[in-house]
């Protein structure tokens, strides 16, 4: 368990220090079960590990023009695509996606993200399994395959009488 105090988070080195110290936990917890399913996140929650499937199928603020696309920098660009499947997208302050309400397919971008620190990073951005949670789709390449995606569906509640939307952000 990590041991600290509030006196120690003085400053970025101290706070810098913790975050590996985290890291290094979360490591070895893993390192320690391989053979399970789940894997911890940065807070110390289990979720699904990403089992060889490096894709992600990005709906919202990481697709590329709207704000958190810097964490997918280092990512390979897929290409766009549409899930195969119909969910309900509603923006609240950021972008939501329901896995049990169907309304339309929704548009995606697709990276390849095989670096662990940026598929973790994004896990501990999206705040998986407790905000939104990752899970496998299907996912209708613009070349029109079908490929398997992550994708993050949003673990609160929908608003009834919200718009609901296919697309975010800037369209091509």
């Amino acid at each position: 368990m990590i041991d600290f105090k509030p006196k120690d988070l003085v400053g970025k080195a101290a706070l810098d220090e913790l975050d590996e110290q985290l890291q290094r936990e979360m490591d070895e917890a893993n390192e320690a079960d391989e053979d399970k399913t789940n894997t911890l996140n940065y807070y110390g929650d289990e979720y699904e590990s990403w089992e060889n499937l490096y894709t992600v199928a990005v709906y919202g603020t990481l697709k590329a023009g709207c704000g958190n696309d810097v964490y997918l920098n280092l990512s390979e660009f897929m290409g766009a695509g549409i899930t195969m499947e119909s969910y309900k997208m509603e923006v609240k302050e950021v972008p939501c996606l329901f896995k049990d309400e169907c309304f339309s397919p929704v548009e995606v971008e697709l990276y390849n993200v095989e670096d662990v620190k940026d598929r973790n990073f994004i896990d501990n951005l999206e705040g998986n399994p407790w905000n939104y949670k990752r899970e496998i789709v299907k996912i209708v390449a613009e070349d029109g395959n079908v490929v398997p995606a992550w994708i993050y569906f949003y673990q609160g509640e929908s608003n009834d009488q919200s718009e609901h939307y296919s697309c975010y952000g800037f369209t091509s």
